[in-house]
């Protein structure tokens, strides 16, 4: 039997940014379409031998409405042979584009998959269309438990992370983050961008 064991050629990010910060003038379109061109001409691929865009988006209305990866695949390099679809598993719909690129080449369906994800915090805001929610779903869920903050502070509660152990570890994480930029680890995996008031080359949202 054929080996269809999914391989990971190429993995890169932009720098990311914070709510009103760097990208507040960016379409998140605009932020997808530099980072796969810029993987294309990495792994000297061209869109003849992609078979699949695969893009998750967790909040699809506004600029990230009309089937975005579509719109992303048509404007960047990959052009018009190339498929696209929409990923929406809310704040896990990268990863589930990823898995889906995955399986779709265990299984003999796809040879090569460009999947990954984009969001703008700033240009589409977070629960902005809470007020088109079902009516039905309204009445037998509270839709502010349905976020992920509400999800967190349950899963908190289940496993006993107090909020000191909460604060540490977040604490760390920057600590990290801050290393890993002043020491160039993050260099291999970032798409710089251009943005009208100059390029952005490193993540903004670190504490230090």
């Amino acid at each position: 039997m054929e080996d269809r064991t999914p391989v990971v050629v190429q993995a890169v990010r932009t720098p990311q940014g914070k709510e009103d910060g760097v990208y507040a003038d960016v379409r998140s379109e605009d932020l997808s379409i530099s980072l796969i061109d810029a993987m294309l001409d990495a792994t000297g691929l061209e869109g003849e031998h992609v078979d699949d865009l695969l893009w998750g988006c967790a909040q699809q209305r506004g600029e990230q409405g009309n089937n975005v990866a579509r719109v992303v695949a048509l404007l960047s390099d990959l052009g018009e042979s190339v498929p696209a679809a929409t990923i929406n598993r809310w704040c896990a719909s990268s990863a589930e584009a990823i898995t889906r690129g995955a399986d779709a080449i265990r299984a003999g369906q796809r040879d090569c998959v460009i999947a990954g994800g984009m969001e703008s915090m700033s240009r589409v805001e977070l629960g902005a269309n809470t007020h088109n929610v079902h009516p039905r779903l309204a009445e037998h869920y509270n839709i502010g438990d349905l976020q992920m903050g509400m999800t967190a502070e349950k899963v908190a509660e289940e496993h006993d992370v107090s909020r000191e152990a909460q604060d540490e570890y977040a604490l760390r994480s920057h600590e990290r983050a801050a290393d890993a930029t002043d020491s160039g680890r993050f260099d291999d995996e970032l798409v710089p961008i251009e943005t009208d008031d100059g390029l952005v080359e490193e993540d903004e949202g670190i504490r230090r």
